[in-house]
């Protein structure tokens, strides 16, 4: 099992995104920013499921693409 490291820019992007969604709806933004913890559950268990970062070129950083 392997241990996912979230960087600042993605937690400060993740509550951006739950900012900008709750202006539509509380619940809404619930949904996403909770769909968003569990994707990156499975790398826990499939670390090599998500995509290499390309910009990183390094097989340790991955990322994984959820909605639009």
């Amino acid at each position: 099992m392997v241990k996912v490291i979230w960087t600042e820019q993605a937690i400060e992007d993740l509550t951006n995104i739950a900012q900008y969604s709750s202006g539509y709806s509380e619940k809404y933004a619930a949904t996403i920013v909770s769909r968003l913890f569990n994707k990156t559950n499975v790398l826990k268990t499939m670390p090599r499921i998500g995509r290499m970062v390309p910009e990183r070129n390094s097989d340790r950083i991955r990322e994984l693409i959820e909605g639009n």
